[in-house]
């Protein structure tokens, strides 16, 4: 086979590669993938628009992961309790301090923020007001907390001290211990 020849077969390969080539792709947005990630802290929750969340599993219990609040210095985090879901998910404070959650139902039906072992248990109701309610920051690691009528669909998050990462929890069933 001559050069010539040669060049004529690679270009004919070339025009019939580009033409059976898919067009290219459009940019999408990227999957979560299963360990969290620290997003940017805002001051509140919003009800607007959310991107959809990532189920993430420590442990034994899923996580809607919703992102990272950051509270460490500050006396109060408005949260918002959305179907399956706390927005945000993983609050991060210093070793015991004591932070007021401003916590809004942001669904059609009844949630719950539990955190069993501060003697928490307090009904979300519908309707856009705020509940508050005190918890504090464990002196190391993570504590957990949950919606008590659905942490089995991922409604769950966490308190954790000073640099510690979303862990596993041990717990036994929502509504029956810590």
């Amino acid at each position: 086979m001559t050069l010539i020849h040669r060049v004529a077969v690679l270009g004919a390969l070339a025009v019939v590669t580009a033409a059976c080539s898919p067009s290219p792709a459009r940019p999408t947005a990227q999957p979560k993938t299963a360990a969290p990630s620290k997003s940017a802290a805002s001051p509140g929750a919003s009800p607007g628009a959310s991107p959809v969340a990532a189920q993430i599993r420590l442990g034994e219990w899923a996580y809607s992961d919703y992102g990272f609040r950051e509270t460490q210095g500050r006396s109060s985090q408005d949260v918002d309790a959305g179907d399956y879901y706390f927005k945000g998910t993983f609050l991060r404070g210093n070793p015991g301090q004591k932070l007021t959650l401003a916590i809004r139902n942001v669904a059609q039906s009844l949630h719950n923020f539990s955190l069993p072992s501060q003697q928490v248990d307090r009904d979300i109701p519908t309707g856009g007001e705020r509940v508050r309610l005190e918890v504090t920051f464990p002196e190391s690691g993570a504590l957990r907390f949950f919606c008590k009528l659905h942490a089995d669909r991922g409604m769950n998050g966490q308190l954790l001290a000073g640099g510690a990462e979303p862990q596993p929890l041990a717990g036994l069933v929502p509504g029956h211990g810590s």
